[in-house]
């Protein structure tokens, strides 16, 4: 049996398909970041830059500060290539987007492509979580999400995007 919606009845500017704030978290660091990664990841791997266990030993022994360490990313599981997901909480794959340069980014070869896409990912998301914004900001942004969507779709054609692609091209 379909109700009607309790928002749209006592909310007025809210609407059932559009009326849903940003949600970085679910969006990007439980969305978007862990299916990238997995799919950059399995690449990388499958071109014998590194392999699994080499990543996992660097998640393992990398020297995490501050909040880093209540937050540190989990060794990411063999299993992850066929759940299409590296899986972990927000705040582990926040850590690990933004260390994994760090980690493992100087057995990457410039200008790979399955790189370029995590890395333009990690920027997008560095854009998102700031504190602050100008006109510029938003029209950068703007134009990193449809950089990011091309090269992605380029790189990965078989890739099906998930809706939370969707929901990010509309932060600006």
């Amino acid at each position: 049996m379909k109700n009607s919606c309790v928002f749209s009845e006592n909310l007025k500017y809210f609407h059932v398909v559009d009326g849903f704030p940003p949600d970085i978290l679910h969006d990007f660091l439980e969305g978007v970041v862990p299916f990238e990664v997995c799919i950059c990841l399995k690449d990388l791997i499958r071109k014998k830059y590194f392999s699994l266990e080499t990543l996992n030993s660097a998640i393992k022994t990398f020297l995490y500060s501050f909040s880093d360490k209540t937050d540190k990313p989990q060794p990411i599981p063999k299993t992850f290539s066929t759940k299409k997901t590296i899986g972990g909480n927000g705040h582990e794959n926040w850590c690990l987007i933004r260390l994994l340069p760090l980690m493992v980014g100087d057995m990457v070869p410039e200008r790979d492509e399955a790189w370029e896409v995590l890395m333009l990912l990690k920027n997008i998301l560095e854009m998102v979580v700031t504190p602050h914004f100008t006109d510029e900001s938003f029209f950068d942004l703007e134009s990193k999400l449809l950089e990011h969507r091309e090269l992605l779709l380029n790189t990965f054609p078989d890739c099906r995007l998930r809706p939370k692609h969707h929901y990010i091209e509309h932060y600006p």
